[in-house]
């Protein structure tokens, strides 16, 4: 038999209730829909997350001398006369 490395949550009566009607609408089981669940928050938080860090360098919160020159670089090589 496979070794399975679980543990466990306490939820309330409601909240298993919840989970189970979502598990049962999504065809899955209630572990199978905490981890979808638990995935898509993870990977919500990291896109939040890269947002601000790419606003805060738009506004230029965080923007370095050196981000600026490479910047500049690469704005001077619109102009080089190649197509692409």
């Amino acid at each position: 038999m496979p070794v399975v490395d679980d543990t466990s949550v306490r939820v309330s009566k409601d909240t298993h209730q919840i989970l189970s009607k979502l598990a049962q609408q999504h065809h899955t089981s209630i572990r199978g829909y905490l981890a979808r669940v638990a995935e898509d928050l993870r990977r919500q938080h990291m896109l939040e997350e890269t947002n601000e860090a790419y606003g805060a360098l738009q506004t230029g919160v965080q923007a370095t001398p050196s981000l600026q020159e490479e910047r500049e670089l690469w704005d001077a090589t619109l102009a080089d006369g190649l197509d692409e």
